[in-house]
């Protein structure tokens, strides 16, 4: 964690992503599990213990910029989903009749689930392309390098199933 300290003598966090002056209530709390039989090092964060898995939640600093960006990118991709889920089915009498598509794409008549699926995650992928350009160009650092996070996955801690 990067430290400094304010006018008034007070020791304050920065924000990992950016390096501004994080505040407390916009903390990202990254969770981690290991199973609870290897009772493995937490380097002092409080562990919950269950009964097949340990759960660690590692406090990354922020501060609201960041979380806004973070807030601003789930909800772009959300919506790039859903364009795309919606622009591919209506695309599709002009692409069957233009463009060469495989067999399994083409055959399918009207709106079907096939490019249903393939539109959202088509415009799924690009939003997040879009938004890693964007944190590249912003020089924003992954929550996933921060150093508390990489020291408990060398020691075992892994992330959960389906979410963080």
């Amino acid at each position: 964690m990067t430290a400094w300290t304010t006018a008034s003598g007070q020791a304050q966090l920065n924000c990992w992503q950016c390096g501004g002056p994080a505040r407390p209530d916009c903390t990202y709390r990254m969770k981690l599990v290991a199973q609870s039989s290897r009772r493995l090092d937490a380097f002092g964060f409080p562990v919950t213990r269950g009964r097949s898995l340990d759960t660690v939640r590692v406090p990354i600093p922020r501060c609201p910029r960041c979380r806004r960006r973070t807030n601003t990118a789930i909800v772009c991709a959300i919506a790039g989903a859903l364009v795309g889920a919606i622009i591919l089915p209506a695309l599709k009498p002009w692409l069957v009749r233009h463009v060469p598509l495989p067999d399994w794409f083409a055959s399918r008549q009207g709106v079907d689930s096939t490019a249903v699926a393939l539109g959202a995650t088509i415009g799924l992928v690009a939003t997040m392309l879009g938004a890693a350009v964007l944190s590249r160009r912003w020089r924003l650092r992954s929550v996933m390098t921060y150093p508390y996070v990489i020291a408990l996955r060398r020691e075992g801690w892994y992330f959960p199933e389906g979410a963080s």
